[in-house]
């Protein structure tokens, strides 16, 4: 899996210094000049995403364990979110992080299963939002259909792995999901937790049938911010703001970003597909560069301050102690 990623890197890298190149760092910065102070206000944007993202993510816990604060949950999807990005873990590393950082609060179990639905919410409604979006937007403005289809399908296909996903937590089957995926002898050290995780699992689907329902709809309020964004990026930039091309934006190069998800850091690959979307909207493909480097500068800024966070939030739970873990479970018990 290095070898993949080391790859995948070498050449999303390349494809993007060949971007650079061919549209001119000249005319790049002129564009991202001419957005001015509205970047202020597009990083702004993702930290209110992430307090909707927050909302979202507490509504997965089991009702006896949302005990912990907004502002926690939202650190702690700022952190995970930067271990996600800088690592090359195809999004694993920062779920284990975040299960982590919320042992302060929950027991082990509770926080793996509110992380492992919150991973089905998150990504329910970003293929929902992207792929059904795309598939209803081309039909008002002028996308090619047959590669809009191409991302549709692309998307249908990580949604199948959703729904699979969801069947083996709704019948309480991720113990059986590891055994198979990484071998008995991986799966026998774990099985005991993941047995209790399972547990949890069970019981949040049995006894919070709507939950996950509206935990859904938080996150779509929240991936709706990044749409606000890329009208306000078109409104300084291209020089007119357009709804139903904000939306096809961030649709596109969201099912983009989805097919290239073992891509570390979606490098090459995100500002090439925000030149995508621009280019098949009949806008100007350097725009959609500088719309791809503006959104880089966001996640960084969002990254630099989620390894800050982390560390801070990790000596708050070790100095904890056990003793809040403990009485955590004990509540459970």
């Amino acid at each position: 899996m290095k070898i993949v990623h080391g790859v995948l890197l070498v050449s999303g890298a390349t494809l993007l210094l060949w971007l650079l190149y061919d549209t001119g760092l000249s005319t790049l910065w002129e564009d991202i000049r001419r957005f001015g102070w509205g970047l202020l206000v597009f990083v702004g944007l993702e930290g209110v995403a992430d307090i909707f993202h927050a909302l979202a993510m507490r509504l997965c816990f089991r009702e006896d364990e949302r005990r912990v604060p907004l502002w926690e949950l939202w650190k702690v999807r700022v952190a995970g979110g930067a271990i996600n990005y800088l690592t090359p873990t195809a999004t694993i590393g920062g779920e284990v992080a975040k299960v982590a950082l919320l042992e302060r609060h929950v027991s082990r179990p509770g926080a793996a299963a509110a992380i492992l639905v919150d991973k089905l919410s998150y990504v329910t409604a970003q293929l929902g939002l992207a792929g059904m979006g795309t598939a209803v937007l081309s039909w008002w403005i002028p996308i090619d259909r047959r590669l809009a289809l191409s991302l549709f399908l692309a998307g249908a296909s990580v949604g199948l792995g959703c729904f699979g996903f969801f069947w083996f937590q709704m019948t309480g089957r991720i113990g059986a999901l590891i055994r198979r995926g990484f071998g008995d002898r991986v799966a026998d050290g774990l099985l005991d937790r993941v047995g209790d995780v399972d547990e949890s699992l069970r019981a949040y689907y049995r006894s919070h049938p709507w939950a996950l329902v509206v935990s859904i709809a938080w996150h779509v309020v929240g991936l709706c911010c990044g749409i606000v964004a890329t009208y306000l990026f078109l409104s300084f930039v291209v020089g007119r703001g357009s709804w139903l091309f904000a939306a096809a934006i961030w649709m596109i190069g969201t099912l983009v970003d989805i097919a290239a998800f073992l891509v570390p850091a979606g490098i090459g690959a995100q500002e090439g597909g925000r030149m995508l979307a621009f280019s098949m909207l009949g806008l100007a493909k350097s725009a959609g560069l500088a719309y791809g480097v503006v959104l880089r500068i966001e996640q960084l800024f969002f990254a630099a301050l989620g390894m800050a966070i982390y560390p801070l939030m990790l000596a708050g739970s070790r100095a904890a102690g056990p003793s809040g873990r403990e009485r955590c479970s004990g509540e459970l018990r």
